[in-house]
């Protein structure tokens, strides 16, 4: 299904480590109807999760703001190079954080 998410496995890599109550969070999504929650027909254990017409209007707006940024620091700051090594830079303090906070590293 397009626009579907199996349940715990890879919305735990996509939420940030402070936020990894998975269980807690969808459940706030589906009660506040940003998701849709179905039980697969075949493993009672495993569940399907969508967006609902009110998450995609939710996504379309985040989706125009950060569209709306990226094209006013182009013209007002940023040219596209300096937008790849900030992505660059980004992805490796991620992957850092990720990592101290999976590992327990203190510094």
């Amino acid at each position: 299904m397009r626009g579907c998410i199996k349940i715990q496995p890879m919305i735990c890599i996509i939420l940030p480590p402070a936020l990894t109550n998975v269980t807690y969070n969808l459940k706030k999504m589906i009660e506040n109807q940003y998701l849709i929650q179905q039980q697969s027909a075949h493993d009672k254990r495993s569940s399907t999760i969508k967006l609902s017409p009110k998450g995609l209007k939710l996504f379309k707006n985040f989706d125009n703001i950060l569209t709306q940024h990226t094209k006013n620091m182009k013209h007002n700051a940023l040219n596209d190079q300096d937008l790849k090594n900030l992505k660059s830079l980004l992805q490796k303090l991620e992957a850092f954080w990720n990592l101290t906070a999976t590992h327990d590293l203190r510094f």
